[in-house]
């Protein structure tokens, strides 16, 4: 996975990993926020590397599944884009009134 995509993959994870089962949460957590790669996970949950690679995937389509319905992370991106803009105060201001109607 590139370096982009475990960074998304992070920020899904902040805000919807609850929502994953205890063993997702964990590979996940090791993968992302641990930097372990596949196969040190496996040793250290003692399944496969492709047991890992599986749960992982699933971990991370169940993320983007909550995203699309929810999209936290795209308002919070969203947010951050206007609050360091080069708009003025005021435009800064209605445009994320403007975000938060929708």
């Amino acid at each position: 996975m590139k370096l982009e995509e475990r960074i998304d993959l992070s920020e899904l994870f902040v805000e919807y990993g609850n929502l994953l089962t205890d063993k997702q949460r964990e590979m996940v957590e090791l993968y992302c926020c641990l930097d372990l790669s596949l196969n040190e996970i496996s040793e250290q949950m003692n399944i496969s590397r492709q047991g890992v690679r599986d749960h992982i995937s699933h971990a991370k389509a169940s993320l983007e599944n909550y995203e699309l319905k929810l999209g936290v992370v795209k308002f919070k991106r969203r947010l951050n884009e206007l609050a360091f803009s080069d708009a003025d105060s005021k435009e800064a201001i209605q445009q994320i009134r403007k975000l938060l109607e929708e």
